[in-house]
């Protein structure tokens, strides 16, 4: 949703489009949701080799790489089980907790969203972004077009990687860092990511900067 958001931020498409694009991504991966029976957990601990370790043994996917330490797995339910309950055979995990939802996102069982969602994306226009833009797929920028389509729909199926955009983008020089919305989770993902990037938390309108 984020990078979606960021998109129409940006210039890429219009805001109705935008919501458009969002409405028909949610129905396709409910869909997929439907017709499969899938999990999440998350696991606090252990490096990214240790995840890596961990979702070839139990053939599940890392969806989500929050920042260092918090990632979250996705797969076939009963696969997610075995994982949460074996997990620290495979790494120095301090804690690995099934997650409620309605499946399993960023994961292979995604396909047929993500095959469909490409089909939908075909006859979306998509324009150079005027304002630099980050990928969820890749950890870093994007500008033309052509692969910013190309990003979207691999993201249905690929690890979301919040923590390399994040240090991409500290790295990149941006002087203050801001998290619009309720909530301070992805300020305090940003801080264990890149802990000299300031960041402050927008809750409400009149929080912005005058």
């Amino acid at each position: 949703m984020g990078e979606l958001t960021a998109y129409a931020v940006a210039g890429v498409w219009d805001f109705e489009t935008g919501l458009k694009v969002v409405a028909e991504r949610g129905r396709l991966m409910q869909q997929a949701c439907d017709q499969t029976k899938g999990g999440m957990a998350a696991v606090i601990g252990g490096s990214r080799e240790d995840i890596f370790k961990l979702c070839a043994a139990f053939d599940i996917d890392a969806a989500n790489f929050n920042c260092p330490g918090q990632v979250v797995i996705s797969g076939e339910s009963d696969k997610v089980a075995q994982a949460v309950a074996r997990a620290k055979e495979f790494g120095a995990f301090k804690l690995v907790k099934p997650l409620v939802v309605a499946g399993a996102y960023h994961s292979r069982l995604m396909e047929p969203a993500r095959a469909a969602f490409e089909a939908f994306l075909q006859g979306v226009e998509f324009k150079r972004p005027q304002v630099t833009v980050y990928s969820n797929t890749t950890g870093g920028t994007l500008s033309e077009p052509d692969d910013l389509r190309a990003a979207l729909v691999k993201q249905v199926v690929s690890s979301v990687l919040w923590e390399d955009d994040c240090k991409a983008a500290a790295d990149s020089g941006i002087a203050q860092f801001y998290e619009c919305g309720p909530g301070g989770a992805l300020a305090g993902m940003m801080k264990r990511t890149a802990p000299a990037a300031p960041i402050a938390s927008l809750h409400e309108f009149a929080d912005i900067p005058a």
